[in-house]
């Protein structure tokens, strides 16, 4: 029942506009718990999207890919789309028809997305928080951590682009370990981390395509804050792809 401005970090009370929390809360949690609690919080909330992702995989499984009305509607729409590098004829008419078609999906959908959105807004966070008390509190490793980041990152391209150059092989634990420091001082992006593994989804594209066109109509274009929110909820613009890597 709340909405989310980016711009401020806050969430606001969908119909009193009385602001719910913000980023302050976290630095209560910070001041009470410490970094060490900070960082178990944020782990919590890492697990809790895995399981919400796997949620969400079997949901696809079940209302999409075993539904075989779905499946003709999504085969339907793929081919009228077809070149895509032309614009669709009738485009009113066959995406509304699909978004007909396919009503019963939409709300199992939204709430996974919902989910694993806010959580992502918490440990964005997170890294802010832990970050900013990592520089303040300790500079110099805020310094290595980002320097020794950078250099591996910057190894990593080189090796891809060049497969003679040396890499980080399966039984060295360095980015394993780096990994942990790097979240533990909040460098690091959540919306970047790759949670869960799985085969190709069938239309996978194509429904988050309808998904997201279905959404838009609930959108409302705020002058005060020039932001978009939904009239309900919040719709975090979520895209799976960087929770889930296609395998």
């Amino acid at each position: 029942m709340t909405c989310h401005i980016d711009q401020l970090n806050t969430w606001y009370d969908i119909k009193t506009h009385q602001e719910v929390t913000s980023s302050h809360l976290l630095s209560e949690i910070q001041t009470t718990l410490g970094t060490f609690g900070v960082n178990g919080l944020d782990r919590l909330l890492c697990f809790m999207i895995v399981k919400e992702l796997q949620n969400f995989l079997s949901m696809f499984q079940k209302i999409i890919l075993r539904d075989r009305t779905v499946q003709d509607t999504l085969k339907a729409l793929t081919t009228a789309v077809i070149p895509l590098k032309s614009i669709v004829a009738n485009l009113n008419k066959i995406y509304f028809s699909a978004i007909a078609k396919t009503q019963k999906i939409w709300t199992s959908y939204f709430e996974a997305i919902m989910k694993v959105g806010q959580m992502q807004i918490l440990r964005q966070q997170i890294a802010n928080e832990l970050n900013y008390s990592c520089q303040f509190d300790s500079k110099h490793l805020a310094a290595a951590l980002e320097n020794l980041n950078t250099a591996l990152l910057a190894d990593i391209k080189a090796h891809y682009q060049d497969p003679s150059l040396p890499y980080p092989k399966e039984d060295n634990t360095l980015l394993y370990e780096i990994t942990a420091y790097l979240e533990a001082a909040g460098i690091h992006n959540p919306l970047n981390k790759i949670y869960i593994t799985t085969k190709r989804l069938s239309y996978f594209p194509v429904v988050n395509f309808l998904f997201l066109i279905s959404q838009l109509p609930k959108l409302q274009y705020n002058k005060n804050l020039a932001v978009q929110f939904c009239q309900h909820q919040l719709l975090k613009s979520l895209s799976f792809h960087h929770c889930i890597l296609m395998a």
